[in-house]
């Protein structure tokens, strides 16, 4: 594999590494927490910059067929993990990041002369995509999910978190997750998280006053009503 050839492919698995890592951890049951998320994002878009330099710098060199069908995938993969990134992030600096990347993929694809037909139809796609992501952005970063509490259970195999969903204009909710704390898995820059179970769902603003407590290990009481944990 030349040089060229291998740089676009790490810039695919780049691309990749995340949204199927998060969609495999779903399929599990699973969420994907990632720790210093916005100092990662930084790194990573500018270890993807710096490949694309690397594959547009002079001498030109003629890259194989699966290479440029790669880097014609390449700028579709990246807008939609924009999506993924932003909404999992809620970070504006994580959002812009993932939009660099995708220009980055984007000017990468833009001067390819192979593979033609796939390249516009890439591109148009990507630039369809990319269209609404500014409002997606704008919209998220108002979003604010707040724990005001947590209450563990009495072995502390599971916790119960009160959240405060703050939705500006559109006001807001109160939610009471469970999460399933010992089946977590540490990987270091990640943590894979056990799905949490929403056990309740009330107005803005009913977290204050609210009287929760854990009954036994399986049983969680939330002002006076139960809730079997199983």
């Amino acid at each position: 594999m030349k040089g060229k050839d291998r740089k676009v492919t790490v810039l695919f698995v780049l691309a990749l590494l995340t949204p199927s890592a998060e969609l495999l951890a779903r399929a599990a049951g699973y969420g994907i927490s990632i720790r210093g998320y916005e100092l990662q994002a930084v790194a990573g878009t500018a270890a993807f910059c710096l490949l694309t330099r690397q594959v547009l710098a002079p001498p030109k060199e003629k890259v194989s067929r699966r290479t440029s069908v790669l880097a014609a995938l390449l700028p579709l993969l990246t807008a939609a993990g924009m999506y993924i990134h932003v909404f999992k992030s809620r970070s504006v600096v994580v959002g812009a990041c993932a939009a660099a990347c995708t220009l980055c993929a984007a000017v990468l694809l833009g001067h390819s002369r192979r593979m033609l037909a796939l390249k516009w139809i890439s591109l148009t796609l990507t630039v369809l995509l990319m269209m609404p992501f500014g409002l997606v952005l704008f919209g998220v970063s108002f979003l604010r999910e707040t724990v005001v509490q947590r209450v563990p259970s009495p072995q502390q195999t599971c916790c119960a978190e009160v959240i405060d969903s703050d939705q500006g204009a559109l006001g807001g909710d109160t939610f009471v997750d469970v999460k399933f704390v010992s089946e977590d898995v540490d990987l270091l820059v990640w943590k894979l998280e056990k799905k949490p179970l929403q056990v309740y769902s009330g107005p803005w603003g009913a977290f204050e006053g609210m009287q929760i407590f854990w009954e036994s290990e399986q049983t969680l009481v939330i002002n006076g009503h139960r809730y079997d944990i199983s």
